[in-house]
């Protein structure tokens, strides 16, 4: 099953409304899931957020804060 794999940032931003909003627009067509970042740590097993999101060939959409900083947070 296709994945989309929601990745917020920072805590500022809590993508519970969005993961919610998206899984029902696809509905049974696809997962949608959520991470604090790409290298925060996985579900068990998988390794790294970006390791797992890898291996199912998840598309990911990374949710960041405008600023100065904003280079640091996609990456």
């Amino acid at each position: 099953m296709p994945e989309l794999l929601v990745v917020a940032t920072s805590a500022a931003l809590d993508a519970r409304e969005l993961v919610g909003a998206l899984q029902r627009a696809v509905g049974d067509r696809a997962r949608v899931r959520s991470a604090p970042g790409l290298l925060a740590e996985g579900e068990p097993g998988e390794g790294l957020v970006v390791d797992g999101a890898v291996a199912r060939g998840s598309t990911v959409l990374v949710l960041v804060p405008g600023g100065p900083d904003l280079a640091s947070h996609a990456l």
